[in-house]
């Protein structure tokens, strides 16, 4: 019996090894080997994004350092300083190039509609004392420096002009050539940006065109610029306020006491009642 036994295990620690040797993995380069080569994937290429073009970038190094830089370009040009110098030596180029030198001028206004304000220091005048004109983009008198003074640049191919006589002081409109298209008549003109320009002559107030046309006559006590496409006016007769629109309509009607311009939508009115100012709000929601 103890034979037997002693047999059985015997065949049973045999057994035990020779399965042992049977799963015995093979060595681990042979693994990788095998992995890579059933689990290597064909490399693929994907197609990237069409890109947007990117915008021209221009660095300005040079100009930076040697001009003092209080403007943005227009027309092209740039308006420059020189350092610690109060009126403009000239205007560079996107290149940083300088295209020309203003510095015989007293001052010079950046382009607008190719024109560039500039003034010379005259003397001989005891008031206003520049004589005013423009030049074009590359640097020459276009409309010669026989003016009192300019009040801006142009704006739908007209600017305003002033002419002082010694005693009064007139508003007036030119265009693009140096040509009068409006006399110097107005005693006040407001340019409401739409080639509209708010006039007022001997205290009545209108609205003409650059060539002088009246879109709305002289009748009022008061308009101001549009904004909006709405003006705050006021009555001649009673003095009470309202709103019209660029063809003189009347649009909130004259009942207030003062109105202030519309912005965002919102207007605000002021009316008096019993000695007491009270102020409200208009908008489209209620008017």
């Amino acid at each position: 019996m103890g034979i037997v036994k002693v047999s059985v295990l015997l065949l049973i620690i045999v057994t035990l090894f020779a399965c042992e040797a049977t799963i015995e993995p093979p060595e681990t380069e042979n693994i990788e080997s095998e992995v890579t080569e059933t689990t290597e994937v064909p490399e693929t290429t994907t197609p990237e994004p069409e890109s947007k073009p990117k915008p021209e970038m221009i660095v300005l190094v040079e100009p930076i350092l040697e001009y003092d830089i209080r403007d943005s370009f227009s027309d092209g040009l740039l308006r420059v300083f020189k350092p610690n110098h109060g009126w403009p030596y000239g205007f560079i180029d996107k290149t940083g190039s300088l295209v020309f030198t203003c510095d015989e001028y007293s001052d010079t206004q950046p382009f607008r509609e190719g024109l560039a304000k500039v003034s010379k220091y005259n003397p001989d005048k005891e008031m206003f004392s520049n004589d005013e004109g423009f030049i074009n983009t590359l640097g020459n008198i276009v409309i010669p420096l026989e003016f009192n003074w300019i009040l801006n640049s142009f704006y739908n191919g007209r600017a305003c002009i002033f002419e002082y006589d010694g005693t009064f002081g007139l508003h007036g409109l030119i265009d693009t050539q140096g040509n009068i298209t409006v006399p110097a008549i107005y005693s006040s003109m407001i340019i409401n940006g739409d080639g509209t320009w708010t006039v007022c002559n001997d205290g009545l107030w209108g609205v003409i065109d650059g060539d002088g046309n009246f879109i709305i006559p002289l009748e009022y006590g008061y308009i101001s610029t549009f904004y909006e496409d709405l003006a705050a006016v006021t009555n001649i007769e009673d003095g009470k306020s309202g709103f019209i629109d660029k063809n003189g309509n009347w649009v909130i009607p004259p009942i207030y006491d003062g109105v202030v311009s519309f912005r965002d939508g919102v207007a605000y009115v002021l009316n008096i009642i019993d000695g007491v100012y009270v102020c409200d709000m208009l908008s489209p929601l209620n008017v």
